[in-house]
């Protein structure tokens, strides 16, 4: 998940490829934590990055 350029919104995505945008950081992670749920129930490994402001990423679940 990350900020989307030159907007308010936080956009996820699955490994880079288009995603959904959502107007607050919190409905951002609380979407890309709901579906790194349902891709380990179906038997993938997952982890949920964000992207900070200088682009660096943090992973903020495993």
């Amino acid at each position: 998940m990350y900020p989307a350029h030159n907007t308010r919104t936080w956009h996820v995505s699955i490994n880079g490829r288009d995603g959904e945008s959502y107007p607050d950081g919190l409905l951002a992670l609380h979407a890309a934590c709901d579906r790194a749920r349902v891709m380990e129930e179906m038997g993938d490994d997952v982890t949920v990055l964000q992207e900070d402001a200088d682009g660096a990423w943090h992973i903020v679940r495993e």
